[in-house]
Order: structure tokens, then C-alpha cells, then sequence
């Protein structure tokens, strides 16, 4: 790989900063951050699905 392909590479990378942030934070998880856009959407998802069912049981 010559140095224009790889200057090419780092330049698209600053510029794309928050975006490549983005895409590594869905695959690595950091120890101590132990967030997940992933699972925290499907949490959200799974209790909009299940509120109902909540609710019924809830008042039982």
C-alpha cells in the first residue's frame, strides 16, 4: 500500500470520526461503559411490544 492510499485512508477517517465511532460501539463493547445501542434498542422495542401484556398482568 504506497503513502497516497493510506493518507487517503486517514483523511476519510477524521472525517468520518462519529460515524466510525458509531459502527465500533455497535461490535465493542468497553468494560467499564457497558452500553450497547443494540441491546438498548431492543430493550425499548421488546417493552413497546410487551407493555400490553404488562399492564394485564400488573393488574391481575
Amino acid at each position: 500500500m504506497d503513502t497516497a492510499r493510506v493518507e487517503q485512508i486517514l483523511d476519510w477517517l477524521v472525517k468520518n470520526f462519529l460515524q466510525v465511532i458509531v459502527i465500533f460501539s455497535i461490535f465493542i463493547q468497553i468494560t467499564p461503559i457497558k452500553w450497547n445501542p443494540i441491546t438498548t434498542f431492543a430493550k425499548w422495542l421488546g417493552k413497546i411490544f410487551t407493555k400490553e401484556l404488562s399492564d394485564l398482568i400488573t393488574t391481575m
